[in-house]
C-alpha cells in the first residue's frame, strides 16, 4: 500500500475526503503523513520485524581490524552475533572494552579473534585472517521504501513510497495519534491499536513451541507451556 493510499484510508476513518495528494496537499493531510511516521518510528522499535532483518559481511585480510558498521543499521540483533563460515557452532565473542583492551596489550593474540563496537565501527583483535567471511545480522533503522530508487529511507519522499511494517498497525497508530492531536476521545482507538499490534508481533515472530506429552492416567493429550491472550 503507497502512502497515498495509506493516508486515504487514514482519512476515510476520521471524516476526511480522500485528496490526491499528501505531501504537497492540505495540512491534514500532511499531519496524517507525520503521524505515520511518528507511528513507524515507535513500531520499528517496538519488535524486531522480519522484514528488517537483514545480514552483513566482513571479508578479512589478515591486517584489517576496523570496519565500518552498515549505514542502515539500527543495532545488532540480540544473541550471538557475528560467526566466521564455515564454523557455525563457534560464534565469534564479543568483549568488553576493557577486556579488548587487555588483549589487545598481551604479548599473544587470542587464537581466534575478539571483537566490540567502537564508534560507528567493529574492531577486531586479532584482525580476521584472509579470506575469511564473517556473517551477521542486525536490524535496518529506515522502513520506508523510496518509490524511485526502491531503497529504505528514512522519511517519506512521494506519495507512491511503500513501508516495511505492517500497514494495518500503521493507520490503527495514525488514527488514535490523529485524534489525540485534535483533542478528541481516542481510548478505544488506542485500545485497539495495541490489541492489533500484540496479535502482529506474534504473527510476525510465531508463538513457542508447544510440547505434547501424553498423561499418567491413559492415552489423553495435554499441552505444556499453552499461552492465553487477555483482550
Amino acid at each position: 500500500m503507497t502512502l497515498l493510499a495509506l493516508v486515504n484510508s487514514v482519512a476515510a476513518e476520521i471524516g476526511l475526503d480522500p485528496t490526491g495528494v499528501v505531501l504537497t496537499g492540505e495540512p491534514a493531510y500532511r499531519q496524517i503523513a507525520q503521524l505515520l511516521i511518528n507511528e513507524g518510528e515507535e513500531l520499528s522499535r517496538f519488535h524486531d520485524w522480519r522484514a528488517l532483518k537483514t545480514t552483513l559481511t566482513i571479508q578479512g585480510d589478515g591486517e584489517t581490524t576496523l570496519f565500518d558498521l552498515p549505514e542502515d543499521m539500527d543495532r545488532l540483533m540480540p544473541g550471538l552475533t557475528l560467526w566466521e563460515y564455515g564454523r557455525p557452532y563457534i560464534p565469534l565473542m564479543q568483549v568488553s572494552d576493557q577486556q579488548f583492551l587487555v588483549l589487545r596489550s598481551a604479548v599473544s593474540s587470542p587464537i581466534r579473534p575478539v571483537w566490540r563496537l567502537v564508534a560507528n565501527q567493529f574492531e577486531f583483535w586479532r584482525a580476521p585472517q584472509l579470506g575469511v567471511i564473517i556473517n551477521g545480522e542486525y536490524r535496518r533503522a529506515n522502513w520506508v521504501v523510496s518509490a524511485s530508487t526502491g531503497d529504505a529511507v528514512a522519511t517519506w519522499q512521494s506519495d507512491s513510497d511503500t513501508t516495511l511494517l505492517p500497514e494495518r498497525l500503521l493507520k490503527l497508530g495514525a488514527i488514535w495519534r490523529f485524534k489525540a492531536a485534535k483533542g478528541f476521545d481516542y481510548s478505544e482507538n488506542f485500545r485497539t491499536a495495541q490489541i492489533e499490534r500484540a496479535k502482529a508481533v506474534n504473527a510476525d515472530h510465531g508463538m513457542p513451541t508447544i510440547r505434547m506429552s501424553e498423561s499418567t492416567g491413559g492415552t489423553e493429550v495435554r499441552l505444556k507451556n499453552a499461552y492465553s491472550v487477555i483482550v
